[in-house]
């Protein structure tokens, strides 16, 4: 047959119109989506950390409150303790009075509390003490050193206010917290009769000293362990070189086996001794024996 000539089809084009608000619609979604879920996590930490912020506030709060519960309990505890103390007890802040009790206040002369307040210590004490330092530099040498010791104990002569006596008193002072803030916590003891006592016993040992060192008789000074004490003339009277050597031993060291009553001078030693510490005194005759043998009797 005739070949025959194709008639080549029209090429067609399609062009599709899409609004630009629907191109970026799904994109502005994501973009409100991941926005909204962010700030959802912002808002969601936020009151998180407010809660852990509210709960921390509220145990420190419990805390704070228990801890002043306790202290004003404790001081509560310590202002009963204070009060009832028969002995001087104040309360030093910045070297000033700031409480004390009613015993301080009579050993002092003073009729009320108001009138102590924020009074320094050397207001209540001599210009000078016993040692001849000036009350104002003993006083600034020892709260400075109550600055590095938590106690601290000394002797100290105060001044009454009513008639203007003077007292010496043994003094504590310690290192507190009161109402919060750093303080001193101090005690007076009244020493006036120990010292008079004490002053008493040495006028005693000096005439005691004196009679011993001027008597012609032989004594000696001794205890249960033996003799630690004597005269020259003892030494003479049992012909012992030096005293050296006659100190320290029982008196049976210088006696012989047996009394004249016929017991052992050991059982009779000790039953005379154990009579003068009971009864202060005891009045006997002893056989003794030099160190050369000769025994003589001595009225004990």
């Amino acid at each position: 047959g005739v070949p025959q000539k194709v008639t080549e089809m029209p090429s067609w084009v399609v062009i599709a119109g899409i609004e630009s608000d629907e191109v970026f619609a799904a994109g502005r979604r994501q973009i409100v989506l991941t926005l909204s879920l962010g700030m959802a996590g912002i808002v969601v930490l936020c009151i998180s950390a407010g809660l852990i912020w509210l709960r921390q506030e509220k145990r420190h709060y419990k805390s704070l409150y228990q801890t002043e519960s306790a202290l004003h309990e404790s001081e509560g505890r310590f202002r009963v303790l204070v009060d009832i103390m028969p002995d001087p007890a104040w309360i030093i802040r910045n070297e000033y009075f700031i409480e004390a009790n009613q015993a301080a206040l009579d050993a002092i002369g003073f009729h009320s509390k108001p009138e102590l307040l924020y009074v320094h210590p050397i207001e209540l004490s001599p210009e000078y003490q016993p040692n001849g330092e000036a009350s104002t530099m003993a006083a600034a040498r020892l709260f400075e050193a109550l600055q590095y010791q938590n106690v601290i104990r000394f002797e100290w002569v105060h001044k009454r206010q009513d008639d203007g006596s003077e007292f010496p008193v043994e003094v504590t002072l310690a290192n507190i917290s009161w109402k919060g803030q750093p303080a001193a916590y101090c005690i007076w003891r009244d020493i006036s009769e120990h010292q008079q006592m004490l002053k008493a016993l040495q006028q005693s040992e000096s005439r005691f000293r004196t009679l011993f060192e001027t008597s012609k008789d032989c004594i000696m000074i001794l205890s249960h362990q033996g003799i630690f004490e004597c005269k020259a003339q003892a030494i003479t009277t049992f012909g012992v070189a030096k005293k050296a050597e006659f100190i320290n031993h029982h008196p049976v060291f210088f006696s012989p086996p047996y009394q004249a009553d016929g017991r052992d001078s050991v059982t009779a030693a000790n039953d005379y001794m154990s009579q003068a510490f009971r009864d202060g005194h005891c009045h006997f005759e002893w056989l003794h024996q030099k160190l050369d043998g000769q025994i003589f009797v001595a009225d004990v």
